[in-house]
Order: structure tokens, then sequence, then C-alpha cells
């Protein structure tokens, strides 16, 4: 199960990529969606990267340490996973449609928030379960505490605070930016 979870890593983040750069070009989704598609992926650089670096530095305490090496050029690694939270913020905006009031994002509603933060952090936890089956493992500390351990290795806080707090972030954007995706 290892190795097919982790070799789907980067295929499954060009499909995303793909996928909305293709339905863009064919005008099959607005400007602004494609928009907030590309935010969602700059916001992922914003933990993504620092992580990357973190976790290949030696003298530090890295955050993490791969179990596996990653299965195309490993500096692909966090461009990979920006593709994949750019993706999950998308999902979480199907997600507020298909279960919030119409019409969604005209204005701040802690329950369109709720959506996001709680898809947010149970699509971290996830993930985080996934590449516990031989892929990662967050290493505990002081910053990063273990919240339980699944397979014997730890499932830590980070990811799940980062996806309690950037889509906050991202839902003000989307408030801003989503409306007008649909005005023509």
């Amino acid at each position: 199960m290892d190795l097919l979870l982790l070799n789907s890593d980067p295929l499954i983040a060009l499909v995303i990529l793909l996928s909305f750069t293709i339905a863009f070009l064919r005008g099959k989704l607005h400007a602004n969606m494609y928009l907030l598609f590309w935010i969602g992926v700059f916001l992922g650089l914003c933990w993504e990267l620092p992580l990357f670096l973190m976790g290949n530095n030696p003298e530090g305490i890295p955050p993490y340490k791969l179990l596996a090496p990653f299965p195309i050029h490993p500096q692909l690694q966090w461009i990979s996973h920006s593709l994949w939270d750019g993706g999950l913020f998308m999902a979480g905006i199907a997600l507020i449609k298909l279960s919030c009031p119409t019409p969604v994002f005209k204005k701040f509603s802690f329950r369109e928030l709720g959506v996001f933060i709680l898809f947010g952090i149970a699509s971290a936890l996830l993930l985080e379960v996934l590449g516990s089956f031989g892929i990662w493992e967050y290493i505990p500390n002081w910053w990063n505490p273990e919240l339980f351990k699944v397979n014997g290795r730890s499932i830590t806080a980070l990811a799940p605070l980062t996806w309690m707090v950037v889509p906050t972030i991202f839902y003000l954007i989307c408030l801003k930016l989503y409306p007008h995706a649909h005005d023509s």
C-alpha cells in the first residue's frame, strides 16, 4: 500500500493541475475560480516549502522524516504538495456549495467557515494517517506535539493546526473573489 500511495502523490498533483488548467482554458471554469485555485496553491507553498526545507536540514530539528524516497526529483515534493493544497481548498469550496444554504460566499458565515475548517482538519488528519503507512512521519517536539499514533507512527498537531488557521484566510479571499465568478 505504501508504494501505491507514494507513487500516486505526484500523479494526483499533476491531475489536479491539469484538471483546473484545462477546465479554465476550455471556458468551463471562471477566471476567479482558477485564481482561487492558484491562491490555494500559494497558501500551500507558505507551509510546504518551509516544511520541506526544515525536513532536509540535518542541523536543525526536522518536523518530519521521509520513510521512503519521493518517487520523482525531491525538489518537486513541495510543489506537488502545494498543488494538492490548491485542490483541497477547491474541494472545500465544493463542499460548502453542497452543504450550506445558497447563495454562498456572499457575506461572512460562521457555517461556511466552519465547513472549511472541519474539512481542512479532517483532510489533514486523513493524509497524515495515510502517510503513516510508510511514506512519512512527523516528529513530535515542543512545537508539534503528538496527538496519537497510527501504525506505531506519530500523528502530530502541526497539519491539523495549519488547516485550522489557513482556511480562514482562504475563506476571506473567497468572499471577495467567489461572487464575481458568478456575475455573468
